[in-house]
Parts: C-alpha cells; sequence; structure tokens
C-alpha cells in the first residue's frame, strides 16, 4: 500500500515538474520574442536595461537606426542573419529608406518573411512607384514566396513577358 502511494506522489511531482518546465520555457520565448519585437518597432532602449540581450542583437539595433546607409544595410543583414524578420518593421523600413540598394535588401529580406499576404499587399501597393531594380527583386521574392503569390502578383500589375525574361 505505501509502496504504491509513493508510486503515485513521484508520478504526481514529475508530471508537475514536467509542466512547470514546460511552461516555464514557452513563457520566457514568448516574452522574449514579444521584448525584441517592441525594441525594433517603437525603438524602447529601455528594455536592454531589463533583460540584457545578446550582443547581436543590441548591434542590429544600433546598425538600423544609423544615420549612414552602409551601416543599416549591416544591421538588415544581421536582423536577417538572426531570422528577426517583422513584416511591419521591414515594410516601414521601404517605405522611409533612401537608399535603392538597402530597399532591395529590405524587399529580399521580405521575400524570406513568413508573412506572406501582408508582402504580397506591401509589394502591390509599392510596386508602381519603385525603380526597375527593386521591381526586378520584388518579382524574384515573390517567386521565392510560391508560384500562386507571383502569378496572381503579374496578373494584378499586368506585367509584360520582355521584363520578367532573366529573373
Amino acid at each position: 500500500m505505501f509502496r504504491s502511494v509513493k508510486i503515485r506522489a513521484g508520478a504526481l511531482v514529475a508530471a508537475v515538474f514536467a509542466v512547470l518546465l514546460a511552461a516555464g520555457y514557452y513563457g520566457g520565448y514568448s516574452v522574449g520574442r514579444w521584448s525584441i519585437g517592441r525594441a525594433l518597432l517603437e525603438g524602447y532602449p529601455a528594455l536592454f536595461v531589463l533583460n540584457r540581450p545578446a550582443f547581436g542583437f543590441y548591434e542590429a539595433y544600433r546598425l538600423v537606426n544609423s544615420a549612414d546607409e552602409s551601416q543599416r544595410l549591416r544591421g538588415y543583414y544581421l536582423l536577417m542573419e538572426n531570422r528577426i524578420i517583422d513584416a511591419d518593421f521591414f515594410c516601414g523600413r521601404l517605405v522611409s529608406e533612401n537608399s535603392e540598394i538597402n530597399r532591395r535588401t529590405i524587399v529580399w529580406i521580405l521575400g524570406h518573411c513568413s508573412e506572406r499576404d501582408r508582402v504580397f499587399s506591401e509589394f502591390s501597393s509599392r510596386y508602381r512607384g519603385s525603380t526597375p531594380a527593386v521591381r526586378r527583386e520584388m518579382l524574384r521574392s515573390l517567386q521565392r514566396m510560391g508560384d500562386g503569390h507571383f502569378r496572381k502578383f503579374v496578373e494584378e500589375q499586368r506585367i509584360r513577358g520582355e521584363f520578367l525574361e532573366g529573373l
């Protein structure tokens, strides 16, 4: 009798420990992703005091907010390298960025974004006002996103065949 009570108590303790471990992991992961997103989108640097982020994230934050276009470019690549691809952030940067190479890089990064419908609508609204090089990069990114998005975009924008050659 005492043996079965000990086994049940041990199983209960192990189950509670596993639940608490999983809850702590997923809670920490969620809060970490949320705080990184807030720091990037809203420019809230006080988060650095609260959670001591990795050097790479702090470096990316500093670079994307630099006045120097080559530093911003480095920051965009650093975000891509760390898989921090936020559609709202990069779509906002696509509008505010002055450098064509940076805009092309942002479009390339958006082609790897998981929020494909958001990216598709942003490309649709920006396509006609973009330079030919940025347009080509949009088409390449749409090809990476899948055949359905690409075909729909080409039809909606009425893109001619000669512009599609060499993509």
